[in-house]
């Protein structure tokens, strides 16, 4: 009876350390996120895959790699006065679990294209550097759009600043600071201009054009 028992133990030991020695392997290995028909997938260093999510509906991943999640968006189709349209839940999913979690599937704010609280547009999202939250651009007013810092934890929504794209620096003396596209007044002469910003949204320097922002970073390189 002891005999069986001590080998009962060794077995549970076993799948214990096996399932440790898995989520130590995900968590130290370089591995990368990405889409294929519409699930979201998981690229390891070894050039094995992993398939997390199944709809045939989601896009646009992004590497959780400190907590083995992904983050991704979802389409969900609806109709509206009989025109099919597509809203987008903010969703993330476990490498190891599988399981997945709503994050946000509605804005704080009416947008004043659309006229409608639903996610109707996530455009460049990216990390922060702590991976605490989530950036990306969507629709403000009738005729801007607002860069908007998601906790990914609590769901709840930060408003920036606005604009029509941007890019997170994540490296050199401008780490964590934001090259911007904001649409300008008709007193500026209207059409885009380019701006180093921080998060609060101060300006450090203006650009002339996308070639001016290129070699702006090729001299910070």
């Amino acid at each position: 009876m002891k005999k069986i028992f001590f080998l009962k133990f060794l077995i549970i030991l076993f799948t214990l350390s096996a399932y440790t020695q898995v989520d130590s392997i995900l968590s130290e290995s370089e591995f990368r996120a990405f889409e294929k028909d519409g699930n979201i997938f998981v690229a390891f260093s070894d050039g094995t895959e992993k398939q997390l999510t199944f709809t045939q509906k989601d896009e646009k991943p992004t590497l959780l790699k400190s907590k083995n999640q992904v983050v991704f968006l979802r389409n969900e189709k609806f109709l509206t006065g009989g025109v099919e349209s597509f809203k987008k839940k903010i969703m993330k999913v476990g490498i190891n679990t599988y399981f997945e979690e709503t994050i946000s599937e509605q804005k704080p704010f009416k947008d004043g294209l659309e006229n409608t609280y639903d996610i109707l547009r996530v455009d460049n999202p990216a990390l922060s550097a702590d991976e605490n939250f989530l950036y990306f651009i969507t629709d403000h007013t009738a005729t801007s759009s607002i860069l908007i810092k998601l906790d990914l934890e609590s769901g709840e929504w930060h408003e920036l600043f606005s604009a029509e794209n941007y890019e997170l620096l994540t490296s050199g003396p401008f780490e964590n600071y934001f090259i911007i596209a904001r649409k300008e007044s008709p007193s500026r002469g209207g059409g885009i201009f380019y701006y180093l910003v921080d998060e609060t949204g101060k300006k450090y320097k203006e650009f002339d054009s996308e070639e001016s922002v290129e070699q702006f970073k090729k001299s910070i390189e």
